[in-house]
């Protein structure tokens, strides 16, 4: 005996000695998030970095009812000019009740991985820029050479409610370093 689903297609068997048989697809959770429409990139676009001081580049709250998932920072730091070595550092911030002081006031910029999707992650966002600051949160800091381009994995849930944000300290001596970050996300499914 065959079960057929309505789109014709075999769904289930049971054999002669009364096996069931199934056939199924596995794929990655970022994938199907993807396919739902629920996978996002967030960006900051260009910053330049006048000085060698720590700053703010960006901060976003999940506003979504689902969890977020962050899977990837991507990190592209121009060259330095001024600066007299090539290590650039680079703190997260994550938690509850994180603040950015001295922000441009600009949103993130928010875009839907299915081209051309017009829905975006329902967020609080705010794109950093020389001399803002965070506080609060729980730290975690790496640092990285100038003119390098990373995907560092991060792995992280974000519940409702929850903040990451991005702090950036150029080589000393820095003048001038463009800075380019993008957070890329989706949302845990739901079960309802």
């Amino acid at each position: 005996m065959n079960i057929v689903g309505a789109d014709n297609r075999f769904v289930a068997g049971v054999d002669d000695t009364n096996r069931l048989k199934t056939r199924s697809v596995s794929k990655p959770e970022a994938v199907d998030a993807v396919l739902r429409g629920d996978a996002f990139s967030i960006s900051t676009g260009s910053i330049t970095l006048t000085s060698d001081s720590p700053s703010a580049v960006m901060i976003f709250t999940n506003d979504e009812d689902r969890d977020l998932i962050v899977i990837e920072l991507g990190i592209n730091l121009g060259l330095s000019t001024g600066g007299t070595n090539t290590t650039v550092a680079v703190e997260t911030a994550a938690g509850l009740g994180l603040t950015m002081a001295g922000g441009t006031g600009v949103d993130l910029n928010n875009v839907n991985l299915i081209i051309g999707n017009p829905s975006t992650l329902s967020k609080t966002s705010e794109i950093g820029q020389e001399a803002a600051t965070i506080t609060g949160g729980q730290r975690g800091r790496a640092f990285y050479n100038t003119g390098s381009s990373i995907d560092d994995a991060v792995f992280a849930v974000f519940p409702k409610g929850s903040t990451f944000g991005v702090i950036v300290t150029p080589p000393t001596g820095n003048t001038s370093i463009e800075v380019n970050f993008e957070v890329t996300a989706f949302l845990n499914k739901s079960d309802s």
